[in-house]
């Protein structure tokens, strides 16, 4: 019976060039904050999506809705300052930021 070599470099005539040099995989990731890893569209997305909710709050009074919108892509307010939404819109919306924090607290979310 013949051994047969199950080894990932198997088959290969250079066995050397089908190691991975270990030292260049396991370099530290660079740690960066949240707003400069964002795209200028992932902002201006953030400041639009919370302006639409800012707006129905303010002109439809429609509280339920906005919440369950805004718990879905939920910022709290240093996120949305460094995402750069209006305090207008932020001040609008403390309110549902504060219902949606004490939902999660509630429910251990």
């Amino acid at each position: 019976m013949k051994k047969v070599d199950k080894s990932p470099s198997a088959g290969t005539k250079n066995d050397s060039s089908t190691k991975a040099d270990v030292s260049s995989v396991s370099q530290p990731i660079a740690k960066h904050s949240v707003s400069s890893r964002l795209s200028e569209k992932d902002k201006a997305w953030s400041q639009g999506f919370a302006a639409a909710c800012a707006i129905t709050l303010s002109n439809h009074g429609c509280d339920t809705i906005v919440e369950d919108t805004f718990r879905c892509n939920f910022m709290d307010e240093p996120t949305m300052r460094r995402r750069g939404v209006d305090e207008y819109d932020i001040e609008i919306l403390k309110p549902i930021i504060k219902e949606i924090k004490r939902k999660r607290l509630v429910n251990g979310c």
